[in-house]
């Protein structure tokens, strides 16, 4: 899948902002924020590959790639949608209401914008197993034709496609 490089930069992880993507380790990371008891977390949730759902605390900043800026990415369904029912970890769902939608992670709904979200229904949610992520540049149109990454969910979690 060839990308212009310009669609990347370097940069910390710490100053980008939620739901920013960054790449670690071949891993595309979601910047994000989490609660812990009564505490904001600033994280890095692993949205791509074999370790789907891995949390990175991000408590000293660290260098990373990450999306250039007035590059975006769009979250596309690439197979059946499923449901009502029980979403696996690493499914990308719709909220109750149809208007947001978030990736399933360690029992959190986790939206696309990075925070985490309650208007998710645990069991009769209706869901995606096979989803991926396209960079769309400030243009509007796609950067490329292949996903940056594509995720295939099996019946037991992630599997790399």
């Amino acid at each position: 899948m060839p990308f212009n490089a310009g669609a990347f930069a370097v940069g910390k992880d710490f100053d980008r902002p939620l739901g920013a993507l960054i790449q670690s380790e071949g891993t595309w990371f979601m910047r994000a924020q989490t609660k812990d008891r009564q505490d904001m977390l600033d994280v890095a949730v692993a949205i791509s590959g074999q370790e789907i759902g891995e949390i990175r605390y991000l408590d000293t900043p660290s260098s990373c790639v990450h999306l250039a800026d007035g590059v975006r990415v769009v979250f596309r369904i690439v197979g059946a949608i499923e449901g009502p029912g029980k979403p696996p970890m690493g499914a990308l769902a719709w909220s109750v209401d149809g208007k947001e939608q978030a990736i399933l992670l360690n029992g959190r709904y986790l939206t696309v914008v990075g925070t985490e979200s309650k208007s998710f229904s645990a069991e009769r949610a209706f869901y995606s197993r096979s989803w991926g992520a396209w960079l769309v540049g400030e243009d509007g149109k796609e950067m490329a034709s292949d996903p940056l990454f594509f995720n295939e969910i099996g019946r037991r979690g992630a599997e790399v496609a």
